[in-house]
């Protein structure tokens, strides 16, 4: 799962709505051009006419060739809006979406674990880079660092197992336990280092 993207469906499929819209505005300019300039050119090369009827066609083929100017300008505008649309989408498409992976994790720990800490980046704490550099991986790849409390210590390995089930890390480690007070009670204290895709 190396291409697996965070980004939201509805990103993707707007960025191909907003691709479709803008070869359909582009196609239905040229057609109202061509429409334009065909009935011009038939025009002019149709047999003799009185002057008159030719005057007519000629006024006619104008006006169809201002309105089509009219409506290129129109769908120019709208071109340039949707191009606009397209950039911003563009902008943000690349980035990961951090309220769907924070939600996913949510899920993961359940009703006995509590998140008290979450960091994306670099390891630079010197334990956490030894540990993670034991295990060959090294520290400087992109990480997603959390730390919390658990009921039990068997709450901590389960979460470990769900965080690598759900396929959004290349790598998931245990960092370190603790036994840590929550108020009145007894807690296990862990972090975990989870490498980014």
């Amino acid at each position: 799962m190396d291409n697996l993207s965070l980004l939201p469906k509805q990103y993707t499929s707007r960025a191909a709505v907003q691709r479709a819209k803008r070869l359909w505005t582009v196609a239905a300019a040229a057609s109202a051009l061509l429409a334009a300039g065909v009935i011009g050119w038939s025009g002019m090369q149709a047999g003799p006419v009185d002057q008159g009827r030719h005057a007519d066609q000629v006024a006619l083929a104008e006006r169809r060739i201002e309105e089509s100017k009219q409506e290129a300008l129109v769908l120019g505008a709208r071109l340039a809006q949707n191009r606009h649309a397209l950039s911003a989408i563009d902008a943000v498409s690349g980035q990961p979406d951090w309220k769907a992976l924070l939600d996913r994790i949510s899920i993961e720990l359940g009703d006995k674990v509590l998140l008290t800490d979450c960091r994306f980046g670099a390891i630079v704490d010197p334990a956490m880079r030894q540990a993670v550099g034991a295990e060959g991986h090294g520290g400087d790849s992109a990480w997603l660092v959390l730390g919390g409390l658990a009921e039990s210590y068997q709450e901590v390995p389960a979460l470990l197992l769900r965080l690598e089930s759900i396929g959004l890390f290349k790598q998931v480690l245990l960092i370190d336990t603790r036994g840590e007070s929550f108020g009145d009670q007894q807690r296990i204290g862990f972090r975990i280092a989870c490498r980014a895709q």
